[in-house]
């Protein structure tokens, strides 16, 4: 089931405490006279107790956080559904102040939510909001509420948590299915349901508690079979969206119960890992995986920060906690960046603590996420940097992910090689003739298992991946494939080769290769250029047909398609070769040629570099014996890929040609990956 949503719902969190009461409502802003402030929560959710103190504080010293906050609160609180204020703004400005004016706003609004919330829609699709929002007004203000009232709410966090796990009036979507962004939010919902009804003393809480902690168990082997890496299945979008519940849900239960499943999982780490790879040149923008139905164009945001910041709270001291720290200071350092979010103005009162941050420059230039298989390769962390990131995903099983097995992007000063999701309105594109792949007639968004990453080598100068994505293309009754393969050896700094295999299940089944491109490319015989913001790109097509240019506007998967631009190709004999280069400013010059070649390789020079691939199915090594010439050039470096264990390696100069051939020996040995490389 497609759910093509805002994710703003999980963003629209609650608190969880006990609040002073009494006593005539005194000025917005001010404790009301003669009352003390709001007593310690019992059962703070979100809030752990240690950090009630500090938001005290915050509210004595004024500081900026707690200025920003208050003032937007201040400025929203009579608005109907509380305008930008958000509950959780006006939670903790009424723990900070102990003015009773906060709560009975609060109340107003839980008893107006109650009325008009419906959270059985669309498969419970609303359901964390409601509950996180009742439950939050009902345990932070509930001494103040009138027996009656207290009563209505938990009756009606009871009413909606049973009938969503025992008496399901929906379709049942998400309720099984822990890699589903819906199932988080059902336990976001039913944590803060446990923690709220715990406080009043329903007799249901304690079962609710023990759904939560069961789920946290759920969640965490979920992610230790599927996602180790740090990454999402539903793709970049919504694997935001889902990061940001399990983070609230998690936080919830550390708060309350303090079981801080943040130290139970190496995921959280890997998680801040992947934060900053995903990220382009600049830090501005994240690869674009999945669907984007939020934004097209998928810019670091508030969503990005939450995620970050409760995780840094959360962990302890590490290289990674640090880096989540660097992440907060530089990629998104508040509430605005992207977009404006103040309704989560209050997490900088609660959570943002001073932790050393330690620079993205000190991450390695490579990155290989296990489980989605994200793969990342650059030239260094500058803002004008050159980015190759990879979809390598082997099990797509999730709504949300596309068939973009051994897809990729090229950013260079804006985006170069693009993903047509990036240009689209709908940011639904999942189609793999939709990405830089193969698209093949007739492939429909099925579950499928292609076997993904074969390889995946960074030696400094040359970055190699291997990708089998033959399964990813079904019609839905049988495969259309007996091979799609994909190698790319990576040039640093902006030098990339791809050699695709591609092989049909049935001789009629039409393929072709594409590439897309921000703006209409230009197209002279083999050769592609085209510019982009501060950059430019040059693709040479060395095999395949000559490439056409089409507009992105009649995707499969969306009618409306894209304003993208792409090339594409036939190739009768299911082979394809291309030399891809990128720059600032101009479209780069690209000196790019075909090798000739004895035995079942292929390969081509580029610049001062060869590189050769096996012609053979799947990569396999091709019969010793073979060889190829190319002009002699002092410092030339020879990558060849393919191969396995020792071999014999034969170089020879004359006439100003160099001959290499490969054949019986051990003058070399294969790395894992089967790569040998060598230099003139």
């Amino acid at each position: 089931m497609l759910r093509a949503r805002s994710a703003v719902l999980w963003t629209i969190i609650a608190w969880a405490g006990c609040a002073a009461g009494g006593g005539p409502v005194g000025p917005v802003g001010a404790p009301t006279p003669g009352q003390p402030p709001a007593p310690t929560p019992k059962t703070p959710l979100f809030v752990p107790a240690e950090r009630i103190a500090a938001v005290r504080d915050a509210a004595a010293r004024g500081t900026a956080e707690w200025k920003a906050m208050k003032a937007r609160v201040d400025a929203d609180i009579d608005k109907a559904g509380l305008g930008e204020a958000g509950v959780m703004n006006v939670a903790v400005t009424y723990l900070g102040t102990g003015d009773r004016h906060y709560c009975d706003r609060l109340n107003g609004e839980a008893r107006a939510m109650m009325a008009a919330s419906n959270p059985r829609g669309d498969s419970y699709y609303n359901y964390a909001a409601a509950m996180t929002n009742v439950a939050a007004i009902l345990t932070f203000c509930g001494p103040v509420l009138e027996p009656t009232v207290r009563d209505e709410m938990a009756a009606y966090l009871d009413r909606w948590t049973d009938e969503l796990w025992f008496k399901n009036q929906g379709s049942g979507w998400g309720l099984k299915d822990p890699g589903n962004n819906y199932h988080i939010s059902f336990l976001l919902g039913t944590a803060s349901s446990a923690v709220a009804l715990g406080s009043v003393g329903h007799s249901h809480a304690a079962k609710y508690l023990d759904m939560a902690h069961k789920g946290i168990d759920e969640e965490l082997a979920y992610v230790a079979a599927r996602c180790v890496g740090g990454g999402w299945i539903e793709g970049t979008n919504y694997g935001e969206g889902s990061k940001g519940r399990l983070a609230d849900y998690l936080s919830i239960m550390a708060a309350a119960t303090g079981r801080n499943a943040f130290r139970e999982s190496t995921f959280f780490t890997a998680m801040l890992l992947y934060a900053h790879h995903q990220l382009q040149p600049g830090n501005q923008f994240l690869f674009p995986a999945g669907d984007m139905a939020r934004e097209s164009n998928m810019t670091a945001n508030p969503y990005s920060r939450q995620y970050v910041q409760a995780t840094v709270f959360w962990l302890p001291d590490s290289d990674a906690r640090r880096l989540g720290a660097w992440y907060l200071e530089h990629v998104t350092p508040n509430y605005s960046t992207g977009f404006n979010h103040p309704t989560a103005l209050w997490r900088d009162v609660v959570y943002k603590i001073a932790v050393p941050a330690r620079a993205q420059s000190t991450l390695p230039l490579s990155f290989l996420a296990k489980g989605d298989d994200f793969m990342a390769l650059r030239s260094g962390w500058d803002g004008h940097a050159t980015a190759l990131m990879v979809s390598g995903g082997s099990q797509l099983d999730q709504s949300h992910g596309h068939l973009d097995t051994g897809g990729f992007t090229l950013w260079r000063d804006g985006w170069q090689a693009v993903d047509s999701v990036t240009y689209s309105h709908s940011g639904l594109l999942w189609d793999p003739g939709a990405h830089n792949a193969i698209h093949v007639d007739g492939a429909r968004r099925v579950a499928v298992s292609p076997r993904g990453v074969v390889h995946f080598a960074d030696d400094g100068r040359i970055g190699y991946v291997q990708i089998d994505a033959t399964a990813l293309y079904s019609d839905g009754r049988a495969p259309l494939m007996t091979e799609v393969t994909r190698e790319i050896v990576y040039l640093r700094p902006s030098t990339v080769v791809v050699y695709d295999r591609v092989v049909p299940a049935r001789p009629e089944t039409g393929f072709n290769w594409r590439m897309h491109f921000a703006a209409r490319p230009a197209v002279s015989g083999q050769t592609v250029t085209a510019r982009n913001e501060g950059g430019a790109i040059t693709v040479a097509l060395l095999v395949g047909d000559a490439p056409v240019v089409r507009p992105d506007t009649d995707l499969v998967s969306d009618p409306e398609g894209s304003r993208a631009f792409r090339v594409q190709a036939t190739s009768p004999g299911g082979r394809y070769l291309a030399a891809i280069r990128v720059a600032s400013g101009s479209p780069p010059p690209l000196e790019a040629t075909r090798i000739q070649t004895s035995g079942d390789v292929d390969g081509a020079v580029v610049g001062t570099d060869v590189v050769v691939f096996s012609k053979r199915p799947f990569g396999q090594p091709a019969a010793p014996g073979w060889s190829y010439s190319v002009p002699t050039v002092a410092g030339r470096v020879h990558t060849l890929v393919d191969l396995a264990g020792p071999v014999g390696v034969t170089v020879k100069k004359a006439g100003g040609q160099t001959t290499v051939t490969i054949g019986a020996g051990a003058d070399r040995t294969a790395s894992a990956d089967g790569v040998v490389s060598f230099t003139e």
